[in-house]
């Protein structure tokens, strides 16, 4: 199944998961739900129900492409932290 053949419905619950955590456990300052991860989760459960169904598809598609890109290196971001501690 394609990104495009997913329902709003399907969207809607991945985006609570994404919004719940990132997948590869980055802090990335750019990450359209950095906020969302503040919230209590039946904020963030309701703030992604707001959303369009095109805003949800934007969004996904962003951690999709993020996730591809991301996924097996190393974050300049977590090594300062380290270093810093």
């Amino acid at each position: 199944m394609s990104n495009d053949d997913l329902s709003e419905k399907e969207y809607t619950v991945k985006l609570i998961c994404l919004a719940d955590e990132c997948p590869i456990g980055r802090k990335n300052p750019e990450c359209p739900l950095r906020a969302a991860r503040e919230m209590p989760f039946g904020e963030k459960v309701q703030w992604v129900g707001s959303l369009s169904c095109q805003e949800k598809k934007e969004i996904y598609r962003y951690h999709v492409n993020c996730f591809s890109h991301k996924k097996g290196e190393s974050s300049c971001e977590d090594e300062k932290d380290r270093e810093e501690k």
